[in-house]
């Protein structure tokens, strides 16, 4: 082989060395970009059972303080007695006791 042929021989071959190794670099950066998908991917599910769970959390405080304005002013309507009050004032603490229990176990981000 004279040493043109070597020459060009050499020229034809580098580009495809380059091309192999960009190759290369593409498919790692998209394996890269595949796992950092699926961790962004799970991260928003966890985030999207954490709001539900907080949502949930707050509905309940809700029902909890209507039910317990409802109960007051039933007991006031019917002239409760002191008694009545203890009564549903150790009722409450019951249910203020469990939603405190739900609001702590919400994690915090």
């Amino acid at each position: 082989m004279s040493e043109r042929d070597e020459l060009r021989h050499r020229l034809d071959v580098v580009p495809l060395v380059i091309l192999e190794r960009i190759l290369v670099e593409l498919w790692q950066i998209r394996q890269l970009l595949q796992r950092e998908g699926a961790q962004v991917s799970a991260e928003l599910d966890a985030l999207r059972a954490q709001v539900a769970q907080t949502v949930g959390v707050e509905q309940s405080a809700i029902a909890l303080i209507q039910g317990v304005a409802a109960q007051i002013a039933a007991l006031a309507a019917q002239g409760g007695t002191g008694a009545d009050f203890v009564a549903l004032s150790d009722s409450l603490k019951g249910s203020a006791d469990a939603l405190a229990g739900a609001v702590a176990s919400v994690p915090t981000p």
